[in-house]
């Protein structure tokens, strides 16, 4: 006795039964291309030929980080450290050195910079938990959403990424440098 459920034919006669197999099979393909053919033909296009095309995004997006500078073109980071205790992913390190700064008065004072401010992107997961707590400010969420690399170690960003005065993407920063 064998153990394999026996196959039953729709008809007894092999080529019928081959013939009505091909038609359900041909039927099954129709009504499929039937729902993609009126999808495709008759609907409005939902996509983009993404990067030349981009969807305009909600003011609330949050993409790449970007802190503020003074005029002097210097970060206002105070390096406090707030930032990388509330990180929930703990991709912020921070160090911080005393550097000396002339008041609009004319006094010197000493105040905390960063020395380094590395956010690991890849590890990130963009709550915006470090820009609500940050006391003066100087770190923001973006739109810029778009940007990607084959490289994972890529995805760190120094004070030298942090700081640039507007948020471009690796595309469009390569795109200059081509045009």
């Amino acid at each position: 006795m064998s153990t394999q459920p026996r196959r039953t034919r729709v008809s007894d006669n092999i080529l019928v039964a081959f013939a009505q197999t091909v038609w359900a099979g041909v039927w099954t393909a129709l009504k499929g291309l039937r729902v993609t053919g009126y999808n495709s033909f008759f609907r409005p296009r939902v996509t983009v030929c993404y990067p030349f095309e981009k969807l305009e995004v909600s003011p609330r997006v949050r993409g790449r980080h970007r802190q503020l500078l003074d005029a002097q073109g210097a970060p206002i980071c105070i390096a406090c450290g707030a930032c990388a205790r509330i990180c929930p992913d703990a991709c912020i390190s921070v160090t911080r050195k005393r550097v000396a700064v002339t008041t609009p008065e004319g006094e010197e004072k000493q105040v905390n910079r960063p020395e380094a401010f590395v956010i690991d992107l890849a590890r990130c997961m963009y709550c915006n938990l470090c820009a609500e707590v940050c006391p003066v400010d100087c770190l923001h969420l973006t739109a810029d959403y778009a940007y990607s690399t084959g490289d994972i170690r890529d995805l760190t960003a120094g004070l030298d990424v942090l700081t640039r005065p507007e948020p471009v993407s690796e595309y469009e920063l390569k795109s200059r440098v081509a045009g």
